[in-house]
């Protein structure tokens, strides 16, 4: 994060804006511990509660938490604006990109894993489909489903001899019932990158 910062601080000084790091506190005190670039590194020290916050937070899970909750409370109470106010799934990013028309034939064919029927539909249209947790990161827990001689083929990202197959349609959506509930998860057709100079 060290060089985002440093980005930031590098703009904010051009604008002649103030810039610097606040932690996860609470604002009832009119003040706040930040941090103030140095030579030395960011030194801590009390600073006015910004007019504005832009969210880094790298964890759903503290952004889940009573105190981030009360953290954006205070910042409405107080009619303060927050950037980036919480992590987007990539199926939240998705709704919002094909609003853009410009963007459509950009953008591939995707469907949230949940009802059998627009699952065996999406399937009987794509013969390699990527099957994704819409809040994994890095890469994880990420499908390719690949349709070989009438079976589909499993291969999960990061376990390469941890291959399966799924005789039917129906099987493998029921393979595919074992990821977590609590995180939805949603399927995308295998899309390939064109080269600028293709039209089409």
């Amino acid at each position: 994060m060290e060089k985002f910062y440093q980005e930031m601080k590098s703009y904010c000084n051009q604008q002649g804006i103030p810039f610097y790091l606040v932690k996860l506190q609470s604002l009832q005190d009119g003040v706040v511990e930040g941090y103030l670039p140095g030579q030395g590194g960011w030194k801590a020290l009390p600073l006015p509660i910004p007019d504005v916050f832009y969210n880094r937070i790298h964890s759903r899970k503290l952004e889940q938490s009573p105190s981030f909750k009360l953290f954006k409370t205070e910042l409405e109470e107080r009619s303060i604006p927050m950037f980036n106010g919480r992590f987007l799934s990539k199926h939240d990013v998705h709704e919002l990109l094909i609003l853009e028309d410009e963007l459509l034939p950009n953008l591939p064919e995707t469907i949230l894993f949940n009802e059998k029927e627009p699952f065996l539909t999406f399937i009987e249209k794509h013969s390699v489909i990527y099957f994704k947790p819409a809040s994994g990161s890095q890469g994880r827990n990420i499908c390719r489903l690949t349709q070989v001689a009438g079976k589909w083929k499993i291969e999960q990202s990061g376990h390469l001899q941890n291959v399966h197959f799924a005789d039917t349609d129906e099987k493998l959506f029921e393979n595919l019932k074992i990821f977590p509930e609590n995180d939805p998860s949603f399927f995308k057709r295998d899309f390939p990158i064109r080269n600028r100079s293709e039209k089409g």
